[in-house]
């Protein structure tokens, strides 16, 4: 090998590496929190429920606790807190 091969592997090699930094600095700022390993969410939609064309209802957890939203396109709207899951399913 000459040293102008050297050189193109080289500047290849920084190329790669600049490729591969400029996408973990890109997921790191657009994409927080997707490749962090053990860490738990506080937030989960147990269910949602369309009422409408533009509403729907929406039960959160926020660790412990349940809320119950009616979310549109502009708003949200807490109904109630603390919702407790029913013993029974839905009367017929």
């Amino acid at each position: 090998m000459t040293q102008i091969d050297y050189i193109q592997a080289i500047v290849a090699l920084l190329f790669v590496l600049c490729l591969i930094w400029l996408l973990a600095f890109g997921v790191k700022r657009y994409a927080p929190g997707t490749f962090v390993a053990g860490r738990q969410r506080r937030l989960q939609i147990v269910e949602s429920l369309p009422l409408g064309g533009r509403h729907r209802a929406v039960l959160l957890r926020c660790e412990s606790r349940q809320h119950l939203l009616v979310v549109s396109e502009d708003r949200a709207t807490l109904i109630d807190r603390d919702v407790t899951a029913s013993e029974k399913g839905p009367s017929s």
